[in-house]
């Protein structure tokens, strides 16, 4: 973005994510760390990092590489997501900005079909926008302690038009696994139940809830006849 008018990321991109990851475990995991990105170059973004950490946390059993058994992986990879989980739960700045731009154009006027938003973003940028603006969305989850994940009403219709969609494809800040071993939104972002940038994500994405949204966005563009209807899909 241009400095002149002070605006930035609230999230950094791929590479800036990995910049930020890697400086904060360093300390932890230097050795670890230099000696992967050694063998994975010149793909040294922290999805490749973090596919190799996970790997070798599943294979390697008490033998050492790099000084870290497969336990010492399986820890190392879960600082990684935890980090990447730190670095998304950001805050709206007061004021105007895209996401609020957006919330207003939607609630500007009246609609016949909803606006569905599809979006592999963890952050909670776009939920507290609509809650600032006072504007209703679903996003898949219904319930009071522990709002659980209702298929059926993702792949139904039944809401108002005014009830924006909005699906989150890799998961989001605040969900977790519930009593029942299903995905539950907690509200606290501290929880992270998400599709991580790994090897294994494209396996993740076939189990539930993932599956449910994706299975929405595919319907969205089978029944998407007319180019109109696009003006009801945004995907962040």
């Amino acid at each position: 973005m241009a400095k002149d008018d002070k605006s930035y990321p609230l999230i950094p991109a791929v590479e800036g994510l990995t910049t930020r990851v890697l400086e904060i475990l360093k300390p932890k995991y230097e050795k670890q760390i230099v000696a992967l990105l050694a063998e994975l170059h010149p793909k040294t973004d922290i999805e490749s990092l973090l596919s190799r950490v996970r790997a070798l946390s599943k294979v390697i059993g008490a033998y050492k590489v790099h000084d870290l058994d497969g336990g010492g992986y399986e820890t190392f990879g879960q600082d990684i997501c935890s980090e990447i989980g730190k670095i998304v739960d950001v805050r709206l700045p007061k004021g105007r900005s895209a996401y609020s731009d957006l919330v207003n154009w939607i609630i500007g006027t009246s609609r016949d079909h909803a606006i569905e938003i599809f979006t592999t973003n963890y952050d909670l940028l776009l939920e507290e926008a609509f809650e600032r603006a006072h504007a209703p969305y679903f996003d898949g989850f219904t319930g009071g302690r522990e709002p659980f994940f209702d298929p059926a009403s993702v792949a139904g219709g039944d809401l108002p038009s005014r009830w924006t969609r909005l699906w989150k494809l890799h998961g989001s800040l605040g969900w977790c696994l519930g009593e029942a071993d299903n995905v539950v939104r907690t509200g606290k972002s501290s929880h992270t139940h998400l599709v991580f940038p790994e090897h294994l994500k494209y396996d993740q994405t076939q189990k539930a809830p993932y599956s449910a949204l994706l299975d929405r966005l595919k319907a969205f563009f089978v029944h998407a006849r007319h180019p109109p209807d696009l003006d009801r899909l945004f995907l962040f």
